[in-house]
């Protein structure tokens, strides 16, 4: 939890200097540091991502199918694609220690890095199945545009 209060505190332009909290280099009221720590604290109970409940059942199915109760879901952001950056999601055994590390159920677990936080914070992640297809499907509320793929944002 601690590195989400250091990655919000940046986002907010918020920090903890010698027992002060400084924002645009002037410092803030006792009034202003308890909102904005109500901020921090309402910001960082925020998960990094969401799964629906087929998106759960479906990461479980596929970590059973590799055989390794270990494996995670890491979920992140990189740059590319048409609109900007592009997403990415494939299984891993490796978290570091300032990874984000959110679980569903006892036994799912997705992993979020910081330099994707920012990004992602918020996400919902979902899996459809129909007769066009099936796959994962994010819903992003830090997007502001999108290509006409669906696989890249800005």
């Amino acid at each position: 939890m601690r590195s989400v209060f250091t990655r919000v505190s940046v986002e907010a332009n918020l920090h903890y200097v010698d027992g002060a909290y400084l924002q645009n280099a002037g410092i803030l009221s006792l009034a202003e540091r308890s909102s904005c720590m109500q901020f921090l604290e309402i910001k960082s109970a925020m998960r990094a991502v969401t799964l629906t409940d087929t998106a759960i059942a479906k990461v479980r199915e596929l970590v059973q199918a590799e055989g390794d109760p270990s494996l995670v879901l890491r979920f992140g952001v990189r740059p590319g694609g048409c609109s900007g950056f592009s997403y990415e999601m494939y299984f891993d055994t490796q978290i570091s220690d300032d990874d984000i590390v959110e679980t569903f159920g006892d036994d799912v677990k997705v992993v979020v890095d910081t330099e994707s936080l920012a990004m992602v914070r918020g996400s919902t992640l979902d899996y459809k199945s129909d007769l066009m297809g099936a796959g994962f499907a994010i819903q992003n509320p830090n997007v502001t545009s999108s290509c006409g793929c669906g696989n890249s944002f800005n």
